[in-house]
């Protein structure tokens, strides 16, 4: 009895052991994979965009920020290529910036701007009920501004 509980328990040891094994082994390739994404950024990069400060460098500088993941890797490397197939050269550096500057913000200032415009809109779009123009609006707001409140014969 005492001999089959051993066994069982070294049979369970292996198991966890070929486990552990295991998931190095898919971490590694994972690592692996990741690597060779960054690279092939890197490469595509240097064929696309041959002027500019999207190098070898930029991307070891952002794999902390903006490409954590393989997957973000492979959407940027996705994303430039169709920026490449697009055609206009003159136009592949602007238009890979405003993709890296949209990729930077973070999903909350990406919400937050998106807010602060929609606040604006709301702002600017005047009244349906209103019977004031948006010159007149204008033209009192610059008045409150001259004469400020407490000041006197500001009406």
């Amino acid at each position: 009895m005492a001999r089959k509980r051993q066994e069982e328990r070294e049979a369970e040891e292996r198991a966890k052991a070929e486990e552990v094994k295991a998931a190095a082994e898919a971490k590694k390739s994972a690592d692996l994979a990741y690597k060779a994404s960054i690279r092939d950024l890197i490469k595509l990069l240097g064929e696309t965009l041959v002027s500019g400060n999207f190098d070898r460098f930029w991307v070891e500088g952002q794999q902390r920020k903006l490409l954590q993941t393989r997957e973000k890797v492979e959407m940027f490397i996705q994303r430039l290529q169709e920026i490449k197939a697009s055609g206009d050269a003159s136009e592949i550096q602007s238009k890979f910036e405003r993709f890296v500057a949209d990729q930077s913000q973070s999903d909350a200032e990406r919400a937050a701007a998106a807010q602060a415009e929609a606040e604006e809109e709301k702002k600017t779009a005047p009244t349906e009920d209103s019977n004031w123009t948006k010159e007149e609006i204008k033209l009192l707001t610059g008045a409150i501004v001259k004469f400020p409140p407490g000041t006197t014969r500001r009406w």
